[in-house]
């Protein structure tokens, strides 16, 4: 639904609004209606949308069904697989059985020599955090990363 304020430009459209739009104009040209009257229509409407802009939305649903992809197409891949943090999981499981402390160190040096990969201090927080370990609940028994028994339940 479109909630648009008394004149709009196309940069404040929300990625649904601009898919909407895209949709729309393929069968709009199937009727014989063009992209520019497409554009005087939705300025009449108070929606400004450049040329290039209404093109490029176009063009990519046309070629993929969607303006944007879901997945993030930048970036750093992850440091450890689904099967190294499932065997770091048992090995911070195994630490908190035998009472040993699991720190962000202790735990960055097990990843560097069970896998070769070397993990700053946030990483090491990051990944425990992600595995469903908290420091927080350790406090009130030992200090280091565990893992509640009746949460996991």
């Amino acid at each position: 639904m479109f909630f648009l304020s008394s004149s709009t430009h196309a940069s404040e459209l929300t990625t649904g609004q601009r898919e909407l739009i895209a949709r729309l104009v393929g069968p709009l040209e199937g009727r014989g209606i063009s992209r520019s009257v497409c554009r005087d229509v939705l300025a009449d409407a108070e929606i400004t949308v450049p040329k290039s802009s209404l093109d490029r939305w176009v063009r990519a649903h046309a070629a993929t069904g969607r303006l944007f992809t879901v997945e993030k197409a930048s970036g750093a891949g992850p440091l450890l697989d689904d099967e190294q943090c499932e065997i770091a999981a048992g090995w911070v499981l195994s630490q908190n059985d035998s009472n040993q402390v699991v720190s962000l160190a202790s735990f960055s040096k097990f990843c560097a020599s069970a896998f070769g990969v070397e993990l700053a201090q946030t990483m090491a927080h990051d990944y425990l955090h992600a595995l469903g370990f908290s420091s927080k609940v350790s406090q009130v028994k030992t200090s280091g990363f565990t893992v509640d028994v009746d949460v996991l339940a």
